[in-house]
């Protein structure tokens, strides 16, 4: 038993990067996917900015602060069911090669 659980620990260890990296990449995924989501809600109400020059930036801007804001407290989940899901296939994939290595 004490071997299985070692021999997982060294896996996750070895997968540690590939697994950062999915991370980020899946929580950047949620902020651009709340950010659409803002982006499709806030059509529908009035622009705060009015008719000045740039309003599309300054809309785009707090588009993506907000989606920022509210993809980081986790309350979608978007990000976090990918990256348990995408986890298992990476952690297999790093069992696989490491399997091939000793052989």
């Amino acid at each position: 038993m004490i071997p299985m659980i070692f021999a997982g620990v060294q896996q996750i260890a070895k997968a540690a990067p590939e697994l950062t990296r999915l991370h980020k990449a899946t929580s950047q995924f949620e902020t651009a996917f709340v950010k659409q989501l803002v982006t499709e809600m806030r059509k529908t109400s009035k622009n705060e900015f009015g008719d000045m020059p740039g309003n599309g930036i300054y809309d785009d801007i707090a588009n993506q602060v907000l989606a920022e804001k509210l993809s980081a407290s986790g309350g979608f989940g978007v990000g976090e069911a990918m990256f348990k899901q995408l986890s298992q296939l990476v952690l297999a994939q790093s069992a696989q090669a490491q399997a091939v290595k000793k052989s």
